[in-house]
Formats: C-alpha cells, sequence, structure tokens
C-alpha cells in the first residue's frame, strides 16, 4: 500500500503575518479573465425570477366571500389549477436557458 501523505496544518498566526506584508488579502489574488455571465444573462435570470413570483401570486388567487361558506370555483379556479403553475413552469425554464446559455 502506498503511504498518505500528510497535508500541512493551518496556522493562523502565519496567515495574519502572510497578509499584513502582501497590503491586504485580495492582493494576491489572480482575475483568471472575463465573467462567465454577461448583463443579458442576469437579465434573463431576473425574469424568471419575476415569472415565478407572478405564478405564486396568481395561485394565491382572491378570497372567499363568505368565510363560512366554502366556493369550490375561487379554490378550484383555472387561474389556480392551470395558469399559475404553467407561469412558474416558464420562469423556471427561463432561469434554466438563462444559465446554460453561452
Amino acid at each position: 500500500m502506498a503511504k498518505r501523505q500528510e497535508l500541512p496544518k493551518y496556522n493562523p498566526a502565519a496567515a495574519k503575518t502572510q497578509t499584513s506584508k502582501t497590503g491586504s488579502f485580495f492582493s494576491g489574488l489572480k482575475q483568471v479573465g472575463p465573467l462567465q455571465y454577461s448583463k443579458r444573462h442576469f437579465q434573463l435570470m431576473l425574469g424568471g425570477v419575476v415569472l415565478i413570483l407572478i405564478g405564486f401570486l396568481l395561485m394565491s388567487g382572491g378570497s372567499m366571500k363568505d368565510p363560512n361558506v366554502w366556493d369550490e370555483s375561487v379554490i378550484y379556479s383555472p387561474t389556480r389549477i392551470t395558469l399559475a403553475p404553467i407561469v412558474i413552469l416558464a420562469g423556471i425554464v427561463l432561469n434554466i436557458y438563462a444559465v446554460f446559455k453561452r
């Protein structure tokens, strides 16, 4: 069997002295390249979140006119049962598209 390599132990005192010599924590970081997502990607993601919120608002619907009377047409309306889930799924699909778009 091969010997297992031991990892060096973390020493917070050494880390403090190291960052104080360089000036700041972020000065040693290298920039890899341009950002992966552009402004258009974030706009699409925001649009997806807005669609999801609109779908939840549609699903919440209205209220009963009389709290003592059960009205199935309000609870099981086509807006709550059909339209709201379609709008929510459209928002999720838009977010997935925005993430995977090149």
